[in-house]
């Protein structure tokens, strides 16, 4: 019968992986379409990218970490303690300060009535965001390179004699207050802040008058990526905290012990599904996420589809980026100027 490690690391988390990997390149393909081409949407390609680069790694260890003692390759010892380990933390750190960026930053201009710039340097300031978050990962995780290494005696892992000095340890504390509880307070606080912005954000948009065709338009898209921003939140927090508390008890118990690698498998479950569930919140969350997704799939289906994205007989709204960059910000300048219906809805009203 199979045991907790062959089932978590031989069935689970390769489904999940694969699961994930497919759908951060969905994400990835229907993000970069015209209706979000706007600076808002770069952090979550950004996202789409670290989480689909950090599965890519989580994927060997399974089948890796399953393996009987002895019997371990070199060549799986290796991967392990210095590949995994220490590559795969970047694309997890990378991917978290991006989600803690891109809550500060919608949250400043949605609910705080920030004024940003929605124009070409805005986008390439947010690419340079992006970018700069997986440098500073990158920089900040050197020191797990030598926190482990392999046995020359009995080719086990084991901890290395820098992973034991007081540098590392102090090292260890700043790390996990900068990655794990800085930004987990940080995203309950603006979780808090963000649903408290959504009641009165709708209370606003019923009250709109049906003439207000521009204003509803923009505030259901506002509604449409506060929902998004609730979703990555909420499941970073159910994933990363348990993974996160659990981590802390695994570090005071042996590297090869038991009750560590329980731990180890429950973190790596949870941390995969954490990489994973983006595309399910989109679809989900944001209808226009999911008209898009739908149309991308009919147009490889058929290759009928209008190549603005329009369908017959059916009421859609034009992926027009000017408009959505407006509705993420509705502070900016631009919202003052009046706009015509046509520019927002085609072949009649939008529901």
């Amino acid at each position: 019968m199979m045991d907790y490690m062959q089932i978590g690391y031989l069935i689970v988390v390769p489904m999940i992986c694969f699961f994930g990997i497919v759908g951060n390149i969905l994400t990835l393909t229907v993000l970069l379409r015209g209706p979000f081409k706007v600076p808002a949407f770069i952090y979550l390609k950004g996202l789409a990218v670290y989480d689909m680069l950090s599965l890519v790694f989580i994927i060997p260890i399974g089948v890796i970490r399953t393996e009987c003692g002895s019997n371990k390759s070199v060549l799986s010892k290796f991967y392990e303690a210095y590949v995994y380990i220490p590559v795969g933390d970047i694309f997890l750190k990378a991917s978290i300060l991006t989600t803690v960026i891109f809550t500060i930053e919608r949250c400043s201009t949605i609910c705080f009535k920030g004024r940003y710039s929605c124009g070409a340097k805005h986008s390439k300031n947010a690419m340079i965001i992006v970018i700069a978050t997986g440098i500073f990962s990158v920089v900040e995780n050197i020191p797990t390179f030598w926190q482990y290494q392999i046995s020359e005696n009995t080719t086990e892992i084991e901890p290395t004699e820098f992973a034991s000095s007081l540098y590392f340890t102090i090292y260890g504390w700043i790390d996990a207050v900068v990655f794990q509880f800085v930004p987990m307070v940080i995203l309950l606080v603006f979780n808090i802040i963000l649903i408290i912005h959504l009641t009165s954000h709708r209370k606003v948009q019923q009250q709109l008058h049906a003439e207000s065709l521009t204003e509803q338009k923009l505030y259901l898209e506002q509604t449409r990526v506060i929902l998004m921003l609730l979703g990555i939140i909420i499941l970073f927090l159910v994933t990363m905290v348990p993974s996160s508390i659990i981590q802390l008890i695994g570090y005071s118990t042996e590297f090869e012990s038991e009750i560590f690698t329980t731990f180890q498998i429950t973190v790596t479950i949870l941390i995969s599904l954490n990489f994973s569930c983006n595309f399910l919140l989109y679809c989900a969350l944001n209808k226009r996420f999911l008209r898009t997704f739908k149309t991308l799939v009919f147009c490889c289906c058929s290759n009928r589809v209008h190549p603005t994205g329009e369908t017959t007989n059916k009421v859609v709204l034009v992926n027009h980026p000017r408009i959505l960059e407006k509705a993420l910000d509705l502070n900016s300048p631009d919202m003052m100027e009046s706009n015509e219906p046509s520019d927002l809805v085609a072949n009649g009203d939008s529901k």
